[in-house]
């Protein structure tokens, strides 16, 4: 069915159209991410991974593959840098945003706080559905 209505495949050819549509889409670097982790050397190796599509700049096998298995719980959209949850904490969020370590301190002591002073564990538990850094139960404790 639907044979009478395909188009010939040269169907342009035999009308003189041509199509000579050449595109070339640069990629932009989000130096506004980067300079964001700037501090963060573990998330600038994720960046630059994801950013240069899986290749990282490195034609060692074992760097590659390294890199590829520590970048695979990570995206980077709307210039964020993104940690996907996977595994038993996926209930909480399908995806937190990376936060580098200058900012951690502010955002768990105004966590701590509109949480009604409730303490360590739950201030970690919140900041936990919504975002991801290093050492995030340490920094609650210094935080408090």
């Amino acid at each position: 069915e639907g044979e009478d209505y395909d188009v010939d495949p040269g169907w342009e050819s035999m009308h003189g159209v041509i199509n000579d549509i050449f595109t070339v889409h640069i990629k932009e670097t989000p130096t506004g991410i980067m300079e964001h982790f700037a501090e963060e050397p573990y998330f600038l190796e994720i960046i630059e991974w994801l950013e240069e599509g899986g290749s990282g700049g490195s034609s060692d096998e074992q760097t590659r593959k390294r890199m590829q298995h520590k970048a695979r719980d990570y995206m980077v959209k709307d210039g964020k840098l993104w940690r996907i949850v996977r595994g038993r904490q996926a209930w909480r969020a399908p995806k937190v945003e990376c936060i580098p370590g200058i900012e951690t301190h502010e955002l768990a002591n105004k966590a701590h706080i509109d949480g009604g002073h409730f303490g360590r564990d739950l201030t970690v538990l919140k900041l936990q559905q919504s975002y991801f850094w290093h050492n995030i139960q340490r920094t609650v404790v210094e935080a408090i």
